[in-house]
C-alpha cells in the first residue's frame, strides 16, 4: 500500500493548498506526485475536485474516472463525478452516479441532499422529499437535510406544521442558526402571526448582525420611524466592507421601505435603484428570454389550435375544478384569492408551480404538441390538485404566471374559472419594482425598461388569449374592486357559479396560509390607496406614465 499511495505529510501538504484554494498548484503538485504513486486514487480524486472548482469539469470527470479504474467502490469519486455531471447539465448521468455512490456506502449522507438537491433543481419535489427523508433515516439529526426537507416543506407543499418541526429540531440540535430562526418568522408571518414573526427575525438578527435577509423580512412588519435603531443598524450594515452584493440586495430594499415610511423618497428611490440592479446583475437577466418564451407560446398555441383537439371529459372523474387566478405579479391576485377562498366552496392553495413545471417536464413547448401530451398534462395537474387535504370541490391556483398558458389551460380544462386580475398599470410596475422576488424567472421586476417592455408583452398576450375565447376570462379591475367591494366581490361569486355567503366580505379573517408579498394587506379590510403610492416617486416614473398612461 505504501508504495502507491503518499506519505501522511504528503498527504497533509497537498490538504493544506486545497484548504486554501490554490488549485492551480495542487494541481501542479499533484501531477508531480503521481510520477511517483501513479496507482493512488486519492491524488487523482483531489485533482478531480482542483479541477471542478476551477469550472474545468471535464478535467475533473476524467480524474475521477482513473479514481474509479482504481477502486470500484470509490463511493467519494462517484459522488464528486455526479456534482461535475450535473454541472454539465448531465442530469441523467449525475443520479446514475450519485447512486452508485449510495450503493456503496448507503450512509453517505452528502449523496442523500445530492440527490435531493438534484430533483429539487428538475420541480420532482415528491422525489427530493422522499431522497431527504430517507437521509434522516440514516441520521435523524443532519441539519443540512433538515434544512432543506423544512424549506420544501414550507415553500413547496405548504405543509406549515411539520415545517416547524424541522426547524425547531435545528434550533434544539443548534439554538444559534440564523437560517431556522428567519425560516420560522416567514412561516409565522404566511400564517399571520406577525408578532411571533417578528420576534424570530429579530432573533435571527441577534444571532448574526449581518444575516441581511431577516432584515429584509422584518422592514416589511415594522414602520419605520427617524429614532429607529433597527435603521442605523441598516445603514451601519450597508457601509460595512463585509457584505456580499446577495447581502446588499437585501439591504437595499430594506433601506428603501424604511425611507418610503419616511417620506424620503428621492433616498428610497436611490436604494431601491441599486437594490434592483444588483439583483438583476446577479441572476444574469435578459428580456430576450421572455421575448423568446412569448413567441413560442402563440407559435405552439396556433399549431395545436389549428389541429383541434377533442380531449374527454374531465368532470365526471370526480377531480377538483381548477380556478386560475392570473395577471402580472403585484396585481391584487392575493386579495381575489383571499376574497374567493374565504366562500365555503372553495379551497385556496396559492401560487401553485405545477402546471409551468409540467409543460416544462414535458417539454411541450419545443415540439409538436399531441392530444397524449395534453391528457398528460391535464393528469399531472388534476393529480397534484386532487392531493390537497381538502373536501372542497374548488381549488384555487393563483400563481399570476398562469396567463402565459391560458390557451392550454382552456383545452385541457375547457369549464375551468380564469379571472384575470388588472390594475393601474404604472402602479402595478411600480409595485413589482419594490420587491425582491426570490424567484429568479421573474427577472424583468428588477429594471423600469424591462418592466415597461414586459408589460406591453404581458397587454398583448392577454388580448390574444380574450379574442381567442371571448367571454371566458372574467377580467376584474383592481381599482373597482378596492372602490365597490360589495357589488365586485358578489360578481366575482356569481362568476364562478357559487352561492352568496355574507363572509367573503369578511375575508381578512380568513386564517388561511398567504406566503406572497401581500401576506400582511390580505388580513386587513380593503385599502383604497394603494394605486396612488407611485406618485410620490413620479418625478421618475415619466417614461412609464407617458407610455402605460394611467
Amino acid at each position: 500500500f505504501a508504495s502507491i499511495q503518499p506519505k501522511n505529510i504528503q498527504v497533509k501538504n497537498l490538504e493544506s493548498l486545497y484548504n486554501n484554494k490554490n488549485f492551480f498548484e495542487l494541481i501542479k503538485y499533484s501531477e508531480v506526485f503521481l510520477k511517483k504513486f501513479p496507482e493512488s486514487k486519492f491524488i487523482y480524486n483531489l485533482i478531480g475536485v482542483s479541477y471542478f472548482n476551477l469550472g474545468k469539469y471535464s478535467n475533473a470527470v476524467a480524474n475521477y474516472n482513473i479514481s474509479i479504474s482504481l477502486n470500484p467502490k470509490n463511493s467519494e469519486a462517484y459522488n464528486n463525478k455526479g456534482l461535475c455531471l450535473k454541472k454539465m447539465g448531465d442530469f441523467e448521468g449525475a443520479l446514475e452516479n450519485y447512486k452508485l455512490a449510495l450503493n456503496i456506502n448507503p450512509n453517505f449522507l452528502d449523496v442523500y441532499n445530492n440527490i435531493g438537491n438534484l430533483y429539487y433543481e428538475l420541480k420532482s419535489f415528491k422525489d427530493a422529499e422522499k431522497i431527504w427523508s430517507d437521509g434522516l433515516k440514516v441520521s435523524s439529526n443532519n441539519i443540512v437535510l433538515l434544512r432543506n426537507l423544512g424549506a420544501l416543506l414550507f415553500e413547496k407543499k405548504g405543509e406549515n406544521s411539520l415545517a416547524k418541526k424541522k426547524f425547531e429540531k435545528i434550533l434544539a440540535l443548534s439554538p444559534e442558526k440564523p437560517f431556522a430562526l428567519n425560516y420560522l418568522g416567514m412561516i409565522y408571518k404566511s400564517e399571520g402571526k406577525f408578532d411571533k414573526a417578528e420576534r424570530y427575525f429579530k432573533n435571527a438578527i441577534e444571532v448574526d448582525p449581518y444575516y441581511s435577509e431577516a432584515y429584509y423580512n422584518l422592514s416589511y412588519l415594522k414602520k419605520f420611524n427617524k429614532q429607529n435603531y433597527f435603521l442605523r443598524k441598516l445603514e451601519k450594515l450597508y457601509s460595512s466592507k463585509q457584505v456580499s452584493e446577495e447581502d446588499k440586495v437585501y439591504i437595499c430594499f430594506s433601506l428603501a421601505k424604511a425611507f418610503d415610511d419616511l417620506e424620503k423618497y428621492s433616498l428610497s428611490y436611490k436604494y431601491l435603484s441599486e437594490g434592483n440592479f444588483l439583483r438583476k446583475k446577479l441572476i444574469g437577466y435578459n428580456i430576450n428570454k421572455d421575448k423568446k418564451l412569448f413567441s413560442k407560446i402563440y407559435k405552439n398555441f396556433k399549431q395545436f389550435q389549428n389541429d383541434n383537439f377533442k380531449l374527454p371529459d374531465y368532470n365526471n372523474l370526480n377531480n377538483k375544478v381548477p380556478i386560475f387566478i392570473l395577471g402580472m405579479p403585484r396585481s391584487g391576485t392575493t386579495l381575489v384569492e383571499q376574497i374567493i377562498s374565504t366562500h365555503s366552496k372553495v379551497f385556496g392553495a396559492g401560487e401553485l408551480n405545477i402546471l409551468s413545471n409540467s409543460i416544462y417536464k414535458l417539454d411541450i413547448l419545443n415540439k409538436k404538441i399531441s392530444k397524449d401530451s395534453l391528457l398528460k398534462l391535464r393528469k399531472l395537474y388534476l393529480a397534484h390538485i386532487n392531493e390537497f387535504n381538502t373536501s372542497k370541490k374548488m381549488v384555487v391556483d393563483k400563481l399570476p404566471a398562469n396567463y402565459l398558458w391560458i390557451g392550454l389551460i382552456f383545452t385541457i380544462f375547457p369549464n375551468a374559472k380564469v379571472i384575470h386580475v388588472k390594475r393601474n398599470a404604472v402602479a402595478t410596475c411600480w409595485s413589482n419594482f419594490t420587491k425582491y422576488f426570490s424567484n429568479p424567472g421573474i427577472g424583468f421586476v428588477y429594471s423600469l425598461s424591462d418592466l415597461l417592455k414586459y408589460y406591453k408583452m404581458y397587454l398583448e398576450m392577454m388580448d390574444y388569449w380574450d379574442d381567442c375565447f371571448p367571454g371566458k376570462i372574467y377580467n376584474l379591475n383592481y381599482e373597482t374592486l378596492t372602490e365597490d367591494p360589495i357589488n365586485e366581490i358578489k360578481n366575482l361569486i356569481s362568476f364562478l357559479d357559487l352561492k352568496w355567503e355574507e363572509e367573503c366580505l369578511k375575508f381578512y379573517n380568513n386564517p388561511r396560509i398567504v406566503k406572497t408579498a401581500s401576506s400582511l394587506q390580505v388580513r386587513q379590510k380593503i385599502y383604497r390607496g394603494s394605486s396612488r403610492k407611485w406618485l410620490n416617486y413620479s418625478q421618475f416614473l415619466n417614461k412609464l406614465e407617458k407610455e402605460l398612461g394611467h
